[in-house]
């Protein structure tokens, strides 16, 4: 027979392998910690015959909770009641002027975001005024709602308190793997009627198993429904990665032309996203390309796809975008596209628009970044990645372009295995420098090839550079490196190599000093990168 700490141990073994609790007990946990705080409601409404607002949150409470299911509290649980209620600190009247209250929240919501969030919280539990104060900062853009405890607690609140759901701006939210909490989080968004962006993430471990169901796609569907005003949305996935044809449970169609995705002829989605003006799909997300790219209208501004996200099996997806969304104007594909043609012909219905495009890879080489240039008069922001070759040509008509390009990355740079640049390449990147001069805030090259000194003297021109990557093949003058310092008053971000060849080290070292502590504090200021999404 097994002895306890056996037994002990193979449940651990046994938990560990099946994972995180499902969907229905983490709701049967919160469900009990909700029918607390509802039966401390009806206590303080008790207490409160004549406060209609004390009234009315006791019944939403209520029924918030009678709606997630039966509940019986457990022994002792009034006793426990009785002792977290309330005394008269919510009834408080303020004894300092209302603006120094107000001067306070303010104060507190220029932390930085988790010591926000964090003390924001704790004022407002302390009296009612503090309360209305502290949630305009709170719910405006609540902290990411990734696990169930706190997405029933959310749309509690917003249920005992409705007029917090017209502060809402934006959601991030979890999509269980298993799609479990989908009505939940339909719930959530259809209560933030004015909430202009949604980000969703599926699943939220890279071991997770997941495939998507015929019913996903359905609730996808009303989730962007029940956002009127949706003008932003992202979608990411952190599972277990599966090729495309293993992705879908057998309640999907997936023939020959792809995923068979009902979203794509909903005529009421179609209406729902007609103002969408960013969209972002990360991850194993293909199906909404096939889903949501039918819907996408003239207000489209911005698309970003990752190097997961597929554009499907359809004929010139691109070219049809640009015909549904001729005004685009930030592209970002991550994906390797097999050839240039269909994005050369919709970058050129874009040219008047489009100020920022970023392309990683495509397997074509060709000089399709010349012929495009023409039509560009409005780029500010060109970044070709390691799989776009670059040719001298592509570099000329970019020298020639008359877009106000601020920002120029260039991945591979000539056909040859050689590992310097030859004289042609040189000349065409000093003449793109030097005609770009008055606007050129970043450059950056490749290591291989690497370029000749003349390619760093042309950057002094560029009284506007903040960050440069280049290389070398030849040992700088400390002069060629320093003058920079002079020429270019903002330039703090730099290749590594230049403290070899400086007489005025201390100097970088104190730009790139200021650089970094300022992006420290705008990343304190903001929400934490390393969330959903990230």
């Amino acid at each position: 027979m097994s002895s306890p700490i056996q037994i002990e141990s193979e449940l651990a073994w046994i938990s560990s392998v099946m994972g995180p609790p499902p969907y229905e007990q983490l709701t049967r946990e919160v469900t009990s910690e909700l029918a607390q705080l509802a039966r401390l409601s009806r206590t303080v409404a008790s207490k409160k015959p004549g406060d209609q607002n004390a009234q009315r949150r006791a019944r939403a409470a209520t029924w918030f909770v009678n709606d997630m299911g039966d509940y019986t509290p457990d022994s002792g649980e009034e006793e426990v009641l009785s002792a977290q209620s309330p005394g008269g600190n919510n009834s408080l009247s303020p004894v300092l002027p209302i603006e120094l209250y107000q001067l306070i929240i303010n104060y507190v919501a220029s932390f930085e975001y988790k010591l926000k969030q964090n003390t924001l919280v704790a004022l407002s539990s302390t009296c009612r005024l503090f309360m209305g104060l502290a949630e305009e900062h709170l719910y405006s853009h609540p902290r990411d709602l990734d696990d169930i405890r706190q997405q029933w607690l959310f749309l509690y609140s917003l249920r005992l308190e409705p007029t917090r759901a017209t502060l809402v701006k934006s959601l991030r939210l979890l999509w269980l793997c298993d799609g479990a909490n989908s009505q939940l989080l339909i719930d959530i968004v259809a209560s933030c009627r004015d909430s202009r962006a949604l980000l969703i993430q599926r699943g939220d471990d890279l071991q997770d198993s997941w495939k998507i169901s015929h019913n996903d796609m359905l609730n996808m569907g009303g989730l962007l429904r029940a956002c009127p005003q949706l003008t932003r949305f992202h979608y990411s996935t952190m599972v277990d990665w599966a090729p495309e044809g293993d992705r879908y449970t057998d309640t999907v169609d997936v023939t020959e032309d792809g995923v068979v995705n009902p979203l794509s002829d909903d005529a009421h989605l179609k209406q729902a996203m007609r103002q969408l003006s960013n969209l972002t799909l990360c991850g194993q997300a293909e199906w909404l390309v096939n889903g949501l790219f039918p819907h996408l209208a003239s207000s489209l501004t911005s698309l970003h796809l990752s190097q997961d996200v597929s554009l499907g099996n359809w004929e010139n997806p691109l070219t049809q975008l640009s015909q549904q969304c001729p005004f685009l104007e930030d592209l970002e594909i991550r994906q390797t596209l097999d050839t240039a043609s269909d994005l050369e012909e919709a970058c050129k219905s874009w040219g008047k628009t489009l100020k920022s495009l970023k392309i990683s890879s495509i397997a074509e080489v060709s000089s399709w970044v010349a012929r495009i240039m023409p039509s560009m008069v409005s780029l500010e922001e060109l970044f070709l990645g390691y799989g776009c070759l670059v040719q001298t040509e592509d570099i000329e008509a970019i020298a020639r372009s008359k877009s106000p390009l601020k920002q120029i990355g260039l991945g591979d740079m000539q056909s040859s295995e050689e590992q310097t640049a030859s004289d042609e390449l040189n000349a065409v990147l000093v003449a793109m420098i030097e005609a770009h001069s008055s606007t050129l805030q970043y450059l950056g090259m490749n290591a291989d090839p690497s370029v000749d000194i003349i390619v760093l003297q042309a950057c002094r021109k560029a009284k506007n550079l903040r960050s440069l990557a280049i290389w070398l093949h030849a040992t700088p003058e400390s002069t060629d490196v320093d003058i920079l310092l002079d020429a270019c008053a903002n330039l703090d971000d730099v290749p590594r190599w230049f403290w070899r060849y400086s007489s005025r080290v201390e100097e970088w070292e104190a730009r790139k000093s200021a650089r970094e502590i300022a992006e420290e504090e705008e990343l304190e200021r903001g929400s934490p990168n390393n969330g959903l999404g990230s």
